[in-house]
């Protein structure tokens, strides 16, 4: 399982040396035979700027992130809470860890309620590994936890409740037969009952491109921006509403 980490601070020996501790940590969690095999994914910002740009870009989402609350780079007087604020509206299911050289700015993150999951004080190495690991640990169960929510889709047919994997879904569309919709996926169709909105609020992974359609991201392998419409790995189109178009060519610039 791999995890998006994103460390954010403005003193390069301190990113350095929580890359390193993280991955003792993944280690450790692997060795103890926590559940499916670890691999945090990480990438190191020295600002809060390359941070934002950075889960922008890639449509970071369940990530784990260090940030430092004294961000200092020069550029801007933003901090690591301004940071966290911001990564909040991105990704709704961050878990922030804010790392400091002064326990009592912890104070700061309350009063901000930006939901932070720990602090860690920057103290020596053991001490510091310690917390980490066991943050790490506390945050990897609540992770999955929620990924196994978050990576299925359930729907009922007849008297029977269905659960898919999210990534054998390509698109959910409204039918020609009302209150009924099409779940697309890589081995065929599923004609149910249900409400597209339902679906859309329950699954967070999903588009919405139109009043009649929602998508997995993930199996679109082209976004045409002169017709409006998306192509999907099957070759299926969808075309997607006059709303989404400025949405869409950042999408696209980004593919």
């Amino acid at each position: 399982m791999k995890v998006p980490v994103i460390i954010c601070d403005d003193n390069l020996n301190m990113t350095v040396k929580l890359e390193k501790m993280l991955l003792i940590s993944q280690e450790l969690l692997n060795e103890n035979e926590y559940g499916n095999q670890v691999i945090l994914d990480i990438f190191k910002a020295k600002s809060f700027e390359e941070a934002y740009e950075y889960v922008v870009k890639n449509h970071i989402i369940f990530g784990l992130y260090f940030l430092d609350i004294e961000l200092n780079d020069g550029k801007s007087k933003k901090t690591g809470i301004d940071l966290a604020e911001q990564i909040k509206k991105i990704d709704d299911q961050a878990k922030i860890i804010f790392v400091t050289n002064y326990q009592e700015l912890a104070y700061l993150t309350y009063e901000r309620r930006v939901g932070a999951v720990d602090y860690i004080i920057k103290t020596d190495n053991f001490d510091m590994q310690k917390r980490l690991n066991e943050t790490l640990e506390k945050v990897m169960t609540n992770y999955t936890q929620l990924r196994k929510i978050e990576d299925t889709i359930s729907y009922k047919l007849g008297t029977r409740i269905m659960t898919i994997d999210l990534d054998k879904v390509l698109y959910i569309e409204t039918a020609t037969v009302p209150h009924k919709l099409n779940i697309v996926k890589d081995n065929g169709v599923s004609f149910i009952s249900g409400n597209l909105k339902k679906f859309e609020e329950d699954n967070s992974k999903l588009l919405r491109i139109s009043q009649s359609c929602l998508i997995n991201p993930k199996k679109v392998s082209q976004v045409d921006i002169s017709k409006n419409e998306v192509i999907f790995l099957n070759g299926d189109i969808q075309k997607y509403s006059r709303r989404m178009r400025n949405y869409m060519k950042k999408w696209q610039n980004r593919m």
